[in-house]
Parts: structure tokens; C-alpha cells; sequence
């Protein structure tokens, strides 16, 4: 689901991707299906933005161009910063269920990064389940996963994403569930991206916030499953927050907050909510590659024409042959001789 559009962005969300899958052990049209398609997603490039991969259930083996291979799932999150340029690969983790039934559900992000950081070396971090912080009302009728970003209780203690940490921009992203017929009110910093994907469920829209996007099967009220929802919400900070930063600084207005009230519907809500400071930059999206003007992307293009095929690892190679393939290509130098010729 592409989420940057001309005249309607989410800036700085690019692309919003939710996945499912099944695995049988013994599926006849599994083992047909696997001669012609890689279970995930063999080695390809990016640069320019972030990915940042949630694991409902299930997830992924990592490996990219610079070495770094890593294992993760079950409630985990990966937050990858492509900067300058990288290469990675990222097959689905179905080794110890050779045997046996597995599903998978992963939610990708893709992520703008702000023109200054676009040309830093590329990054990779691995944010444990056991991490992440949860927060649950007195009654568990709301939980919130706190991946990025952070949240206050009682107008006192502040829980904070681990995502914070690697983010390069204001965010916060969400794993918001409710029970059926559940109000709740969150605080969102004003003038920023406010967006919700509803993965199960519903909500009934709130009377304090203009939903200007929406994908709807009728037209009541009530919106349901895999639905995405974009708000714009009112720019005054709530009554217990205080005064909000001036238009020019993002940083300051993400301290204060506006509130946003919602409704779950009678067969409760499960879904991702996202939060971003915009970037109010250009955006050249092609492919893999994200640049703010025509010559950065060129010359990022430029990068992964020169390397050719044989920089692209086979899934299937062994991990010292995939070590010794990375050495051989040195993406990160050839980026930077190539950085020096211009």
C-alpha cells in the first residue's frame, strides 16, 4: 500500500506492506511453487530511506552487503537504515518447522529519511520483543505496543520505543488493540502524519478529527478490517498539555500533544498506528532508491548499475560463500570511489 502520493502524502511513510502466509510441511504445490519463487525475498537493494519490519508472528533471516546477518521474529522488530545504499535479503525463518504447520504475519514499513541523512553509512538493529514496551489500561480493555515513539500515562510517566533510538526523524509506530466497544483518547503531537491501518476489527470515527483519506466498503460511520486511515486532527494542544512549539520547530511541537479520540466497534480493533513529523522535502521514488533530487538519484542509480548481477548473492549460498561475495563487492567502497569521481 503505497502511502506518498502527489496532493496526499504521510510523509514520511512511503509504503506500508502486510503480509500473511501459510507453510505445510508436506504441501505438494509448496514444493513446485519453491522451483520457481524464494520463499521472501532474495538480495535487492535500497538507499535513501529506512525499512523498519514488524513480526506479528513468524519472521525472517537477514543477511546484507555488509556482513551483518541476524535472525528475527515473534513479536520482534528490525529497523534498517539503506543511507547511501545497501543490499539485503530476507527469507522467511522457517528452518526449525520443517515439520510442521507455520504461519507467518509481518507488517513492512518504508520510511523517508531527511535529505541530510540519505548519504550515511547504511544500518542494521534488531528491537527485541521483549523490548518493547507495552502499555495496558487498568481494565486491558486498550494495549499499546510501543515500537517507536512514546506515550504518557497518567499525565506523569512516559513510556519510550526502543525504535526511538534508531530513528532518524520524529515517529512513532503503534500496535494498538481494543476491545469491543472501547473508547480511548491518545495524544498526538499536532501538525503531524497521523495514520491508522486496521488489521481486525473496526472503529467508529471520532467527532474531533477530519478523516481525509479513507478505503470504505459503504458509507456508515464504522470502518472496517484492512482499511487504512489518514487524520487531521485539530493543531490545539490538549487542556493538560500546555502550549505547543512554533510552526517552525517540529522538535519542539513534538513535546505537546492534541488529543485524538476513537471508538472501537462491536468486534473491537486490532491495528498499526503510525505518527510521523513531515518531512516537507521533495521526494524521487523509483523502485528501491529514494531521493530529494534528480542528480542523488542518478547517481544512486548509478551505484547499483555498476556493481552488476553478480553483486546480488544466491539465497541459497552458504554463509561463508555469501561472507566472501560481500568482501568481494565492497558495495560500501565502490559507493564511495564512485561518490569521489562526481
Amino acid at each position: 500500500m503505497t502511502l506518498h502520493e502527489d496532493g496526499n502524502s504521510l510523509s514520511p511513510y512511503l509504503l506500508l506492506v502486510h503480509h500473511c502466509h501459510s507453510f505445510l510441511p508436506f504441501d505438494p504445490v509448496r514444493a513446485i511453487t519453491k522451483l520457481l519463487l524464494p520463499e521472501g525475498f532474495p538480495a535487492h537493494p535500497h538507499s535513501g530511506f529506512s525499512t523498519v519490519t514488524y513480526c506479528i508472528e513468524g519472521g525472517l533471516c537477514h543477511r546484507d552487503s555488509e556482513g551483518q546477518s541476524m535472525t528475527y521474529g515473534d513479536g520482534d522488530a528490525q529497523w534498517m537504515r539503506a543511507g547511501r545504499g545497501t543490499i539485503h535479503e530476507e527469507m522467511w525463518n522457517l528452518k526449525p518447522f520443517k515439520h510442521i504447520f507455520k504461519r507467518i504475519e509481518i507488517f513492512q514499513l518504508w520510511i523517508n529519511l531527511p535529505s541530510k541523512f540519505k548519504t550515511l553509512p547504511p544500518f542494521v538493529a534488531r528491537l527485541k520483543n521483549e523490548d518493547i514496551p507495552v502499555y495496558s489500561s487498568c481494565n486491558k480493555d486498550i494495549t499499546i505496543k510501543i515500537i517507536a515513539g512514546s506515550i504518557q500515562i497518567d499525565d506523569s510517566n512516559v513510556l519510550v520505543g526502543p525504535g526511538n533510538e534508531v530513528t532518524s526523524s520524529p515517529s512513532g509506530i503503534y500496535h494498538l488493540s481494543c476491545q469491543p466497544n472501547t473508547e480511548g483518547v491518545l495524544s498526538i503531537p499536532p501538525h503531524c502524519t497521523v495514520a491508522l491501518y486496521i488489521r481486525r476489527g473496526s472503529v467508529i470515527l471520532a467527532k474531533n478529527a477530519e478523516v481525509f483519506r479513507a478505503v470504505r466498503d459503504d458509507q456508515s460511520e464504522e470502518v472496517g478490517s484492512c482499511n487504512l486511515l489518514e487524520f487531521k486532527i485539530s493543531t490545539q494542544p490538549s487542556e493538560n498539555q500546555g502550549g505547543g512549539g512554533s510552526g517552525d520547530d517540529m522538535n519542539q511541537e513534538w513535546l505537546s500533544f492534541s488529543d485524538l479520540s476513537l471508538l472501537s466497534g462491536s468486534s473491537g480493533l486490532d491495528g498499526l498506528l503510525l505518527v510521523g513529523a513531515p518531512l516537507n522535502e521533495p521526494v524521487i521514488w523509483r523502485g528501491p532508491l529514494v531521493q530529494s533530487t534528480p542528480q542523488d538519484f542518478q547517481s544512486s542509480a548509478n551505484v547499483f548499475n555498476s556493481i552488476g548481477a553478480g553483486a546480488y548473492w544466491d539465497y541459497n549460498l552458504s554463509n561463508a560463500e555469501w561472507t566472501k561475495q560481500c568482501k568481494q563487492v565492497n558495495l560500501q567502497d565502490v559507493i564511495s570511489r564512485m561518490r569521489d569521481l562526481e
